[in-house]
């Protein structure tokens, strides 16, 4: 990813002439936590760049199409830091208009998830864009996961529901938990054809 490879890291030596892997992984203060905010904030706006142009051409003709991105619904939740390490500026691209809907996902670990996305949807609400919102769902494949009901329902009791669901599967039984609870669904008008 953008900011490990070796082409990145030597363009950084040359920017700013540092060495992104000489620096400290969580420094608290001085120039070591300086340092890092720089390399973090020319890791975020090279790949703001590169969706940038991806989007461009995206929207071009034949394909016009909007841009999608997976995030993590927590990311804004955390610190600068652990944002860098999934290189993730969706709250940037939203306001930039670089991307058109976001796909949040999520450990789903009761407790923890109502309050991501609970901060996604308020970090959205607050741009005043019309974005889409699409919410992954993680299919449970052993015992102690969080079942895909209980899912949709923190989803849901953050009071805007999605404009549309995923489910990602594992496995058989992450398989057959997906097949049930889609059953299980009420059925809406067909979507028009492309």
């Amino acid at each position: 990813m953008l900011g490990y490879s070796e082409a990145a890291r030597a363009t950084y030596i040359r920017e700013a002439g540092i060495d992104p892997l000489d620096l400290p992984r969580l420094p608290s203060e001085g120039r070591a936590k300086t340092d890092l905010e720089s390399w973090l904030r020319w890791r975020f706006g090279g790949l703001t760049v590169l969706m940038g142009d991806v989007a461009a051409r995206f929207r071009q003709p034949p394909l016009r199409r909007g841009l999608v991105a997976v995030v993590l619904a927590g990311a804004y939740r955390g610190s600068q830091v652990g944002r860098g390490r999934a290189a993730e500026d969706w709250l940037t691209w939203i306001l930039d208009d670089i991307i058109d809907g976001v796909l949040l996902e999520g450990a789903w670990e009761e407790g923890s998830e109502d309050r991501d996305y609970a901060s996604a949807l308020g970090i959205i609400a607050k741009t005043g864009k019309e974005i889409e919102i699409g919410v992954m769902l993680r299919a449970p494949s052993k015992q102690g996961d969080t079942a895909l009901q209980r899912q949709q329902e923190i989803v849901l009791a953050q009071g805007r529901a999605p404009d549309y669901w995923m489910i990602e599967v594992n496995d058989e039984a992450g398989l057959q938990a997906a097949k049930e609870f889609l059953a299980a669904q009420p059925r809406g008008p067909a979507p028009d054809a492309p």
